[in-house]
Formats: structure tokens, sequence, C-alpha cells
């Protein structure tokens, strides 16, 4: 035994030796680096990858990367863990009994315990082997959710976040998002899907790498959140490069015309505005971002009429076109005070007084949200617009079945699928053949189509997963940010957080896929590296 302690450079009090410190601190930097490598294949590689020109043959590629490379990350990263604690069992001691329950993070057992949610649910599954490999058309069962739990576990524990990344990240979506743009105007030089048009606009069976406009909309909200957060907080002259990349990012959102990356990005901008704009440099880059993002919609709109004249388009397409007269305007506006806040000298240089900086946004996002409660139904009588007349029915407490792109059907019947089996739910990627099952026929003839996703993350895992699963994953969401509160301050941390705020708000209208999810779950594990980090040993 003494020989073997020797061997492994330890001293006879058994404190670790300069030659095994710096083992420990390779291996820990192997790891690292090994996360990095991980995180740049799911964010960048894996939304570049095309398949056959058929939505399923596109997504199975997506599906088998994803498996494989989220497979063998977390397959060496435990292999490397084993092998350094029978070294030295003293090394990474949160990885051995009894101290790995006293070292998890709150959002890691709450990772675990919606993990374990979903095995319960598997279990007692009404289809237990569609509920472990998923079904055919999408597999999203038990196994894929294991990978992007653990994928993200493990990207929390060892990724350490560099702005290059994000630069790489974003670089890409503006990769995906202009071979979208290319195919709107008919040039789909890879030959995956020209757009097909009709009188009330383009039909997309492909928006871009990432299928349908709804899923591509979650992907490129994550960039473009991102990427203006950065242009906003960089102090480097590199950080220009951002606004251009999110502005091809955002022109694609709205080409592709999805509603509730509208919304996400709102939302995840109201939130965080007084998080993001600190001092008054940043809150003149954001407000410049603002109203460049205002101008090409404004383009965007042109295009639409030119579509209308031309092809015949509906009006209804663009959505909020009543806003058509005031974006430019508005754009000035937005640009004005982000020009006076950057070179008027009599303001200060410093940050802004946090407490009453956040109070008073806070106060006035709320008075505007009233203000708009009350203008909504004016506003839909005056313009006529679908979509507000639809969102003032809802505010007077009319929900009909057709309302948010009969979303509404999917919803209620989706609640009724829940409430069979309420505490575990059906297992995961059950939701297609239950619904199928109950309200197939009655789905055909409302909506012509079959359904096969609940359209809202949070219905999709409370019927599978049952409401254990729900609070697990609400859980995690809500300790990874509250593990980061107080690093505002921290650019990466920032843009992370509001990225992840945008997923979490358009999860609301939006289904789970591999096409946008594996890059979703990915960035959940770099904001959970922005966690407070213990300090690794050495």
């Amino acid at each position: 035994m003494a020989s073997r302690k020797k061997a492994r450079g330890t001293t006879p009090a058994g404190r670790r030796s300069h030659t095994d410190a710096e083992f420990g601190a390779g291996i820990g930097a192997f790891l690292r680096r090994l996360a990095g490598i991980f995180v740049m294949l799911i964010l960048t590689v894996h939304p570049l990858i095309i398949g056959k020109d058929s939505y399923y043959g596109l997504e199975k590629v997506k599906l088998y990367f994803f498996w494989s490379v989220a497979t063998c990350f977390l397959v060496i990263t435990g292999v490397i863990l084993l092998i350094r604690r029978w070294l030295d069992p003293g090394y990474m001691r949160f990885w051995g009994f009894p101290t790995l329950f006293s070292s998890l993070r709150p959002y890691e057992w709450a990772g675990l315990l919606f993990f374990l949610a979903l095995i319960v649910s598997t279990i007692l599954s009404d289809n237990p082997e569609t509920a472990l490999r998923g079904a055919t058309d999408r597999n999203e069962g038990l196994f894929t959710w294991s990978l992007y739990i653990f994928s993200a576990l493990a990207v929390g524990r060892f990724y350490k976040p560099k702005e290059r990344d994000f630069l790489f990240f974003i670089s890409a979506a503006a990769l995906v998002a202009g071979y979208g743009i290319c195919q709107f105007y008919g040039l789909d030089f890879l030959s995956l899907e020209i757009p097909e048009y009709s009188s009330s606009g383009p039909y997309m069976t492909f928006v871009s790498t990432m299928s349908n406009n709804n899923v591509a909309s979650a992907y490129f909200g994550l960039a473009a959140s991102a990427s203006l957060v950065l242009f906003s907080r960089m102090e480097k002259r590199s950080h220009i490069i951002f606004l251009p990349l999110g502005g091809i990012i955002f022109y694609m959102m709205i080409l592709g015309g999805a509603r509730s990356g509208y919304v996400g990005l709102a939302a995840a901008f109201t939130l965080s505005l007084p998080f993001i704009a600190g001092n008054k440099k940043s809150a003149a880059r954001l407000l410049w971002g603002f109203a460049a993002f205002a101008v090409l919609w404004r383009i965007a709109q042109a295009v639409f009429d030119y579509k209308a004249t031309t092809l015949g388009w509906s009006q209804d397409y663009q959505h909020l076109g009543f806003t058509r007269p005031f974006l430019l305007p508005a754009a000035g506006i937005i640009a004005a005070v982000g020009a006076a806040l950057w070179f008027v000298k009599s303001l200060p240089e410093g940050d802004f007084p946090k407490k009453p900086y956040r109070a008073g946004w806070l106060l006035l996002t709320a008075a505007v949200v009233a203000a708009g409660v009350i203008s909504v139904p004016i506003l839909a009588e005056k313009t006529g617009d679908g979509n507000l007349t639809q969102l003032s029915e809802m505010i007077k407490g009319n929900f009909d079945d057709s309302f948010a792109s009969n979303r509404v059907f999917i919803w209620r019947r989706g609640l009724a699928l829940w409430r069979e089996k309420p505490i575990t739910g059906h297992g995961p990627d059950n939701f297609a053949l239950g619904f199928r099952e109950r309200f197939g026929d009655e789905t055909n003839a409302f909506m012509g189509v079959t359904v096969d996703k609940a359209h809202n993350e949070y219905l999709q895992v409370l019927v599978d997963a049952g409401i254990l699963g729900l609070l697990g994953q609400l859980l995690f969401y809500f300790l990874i940010f509250w593990g980061i509160r107080g690093r505002q301050k921290d650019r990466l941390s920032a843009a992370a957080a509001v990225a992840m705020v945008f997923y979490m708000t358009q999860a609301f209208f939006n289904f789970s896929s591999l096409f946008a999810n594996p890059v979703a779950w990915t960035m959940w594990g770099v904001l959970g590296s922005c966690y407070s980090r213990v300090k690794s040993p050495k």
C-alpha cells in the first residue's frame, strides 16, 4: 500500500504532491476542453447539418448526430472521472458517496429529479417501448431526454464560457439564416426544398436547415437575443460584428413569420432590459439595436407589399401590418435617444443606480402593459388585424378553438388527455399516440391535419411526464436563474440568460424537436456554467 501511494506521488501524510496536483489540473483542463468541443459541435455544427430533402429525413440526420456527439461526450467524461477517482480517491469528492449529495448544486438536484420523473413515467407508460426510444417520427423518448439533461449538467460543471464560442454560435446561426433568406427569394442552392407560394403567402416546408418556421424561430431567437446583448455589453471594438449578424438572423425570423418568436423577443428584452443596459453606453447600443431591427421589419414589410402586388399574397401574412406607418419614425426616435445617451456629456459615465433604475423600469413596463391591454380592443376594431382581434377576444375571456392558429383546440384536448394520468403522465413522447387515439377524427374534421405535438412545450411535458415531470423541469429552469443572480455584469451570463428567457417564453407556443432542442439544452448548460462556481479541486 505504501508503495502504491508513493507511485501516485503522495506524501506520507496523505497530501498530494506537486506532480499529483499537476496531473489533477491536467484532468480538469481536459474536461473543460472536452465540454467546449461538445458545446461547439452542438451550437455550430448541428444546425448546419443537412440530410435528405424531406422533413423526417433531415430530422433523422440531426437526431443521430446529437445522439452520437452527446453519448461520446458523456461516456468519455464518465470514464475520465472514474479513472481519476480510482487513481486518487481524494479528487473530485463530489462524485463519491457520501459527499455526492452535499456537493450537488440546487439546479443539478432539480435536473436529477426531472430525470427521475421521466423514468417513473416511462415505467408506468401506456407504451413503454415508445416512451424509452421515442416515437418513430420524433424520437424524443427517455433516451433523448436523458442526453438533454445530463449533457446540460456536464456542460454546466465543466464548460468555461468564452466570447469566441458565442461568436461562432451566432455566426453559424447567421449562415443558417442567410440560406433561409435565399430560399425565401427563390434561390435554394442546397436543393432542400423551394418554398411553395399561395395566395396567402409562402408555405416554407423548410426554413433553411431548421425545419418549419416555428422551430426555426426558436433557434434563431436564441442567437438573435444573445447577439443583441453582446453588441450592447462588449467593451472591445469587435462588438460591432454582433449587430449585422443579429440583423441577418432577425430578418429571417420576420420572413419566417412565426408570431411566437416576436412574443419571445419582446418578453426577453422587456424583462431583461435593466440588467442588460446597466450604463449609458450599453443602453445606447441596445437602443440602436432596437432601431436597426425596426428598420429591418419595415424592409420586410416592403418586400411583402411587393409580393402582394406581383404574386397576389394576402396582406394578412405580414403580422402586425398596421405598424407600417410607425416603424421608421419609431426607429428614428429610438436611435436619437440612444445618441443622446451616448454623446451628452452631462450624463454620468458610471452604472445607473441599480435599485431605482430597475424599480422605475418595472413600473414603466407595468404601465405600458396595462395601457396595451386597454388599447388592444380599440386597435383591433380600427385596424382589423386578425391577431389583435384574437388577442382582444382572449382578454375578454373568449377562447375560440381556432385562436392562435388552432392551438387553443389542441391545448384544451391536451389538458383533457393529461387529466387521465395527472401525476406520472402517459410517458415520454406518448402525446401523439394518446391524442390521435382519442381526438384523431375530431382533429381531422376541424384542422385537416394530424397533431403529434402539443404546440406548448410545458403542456407536452405535463401530458408526457405528469405534474411531477413539469415541476421538475420548471424547478430546473428557476434554480439556474436563481443561481446566476448577481452576475448580471458578466456579459456572457447576460447573453445566455436573455436567450433562455426568450426560449422559455416561446415555448408556450412552440413544440420541442430534434432541430432546436439540442441547441436549447446545450444553452441551459452554458447558463449553468455561469453559476456561482465551486472551486474545482486541484
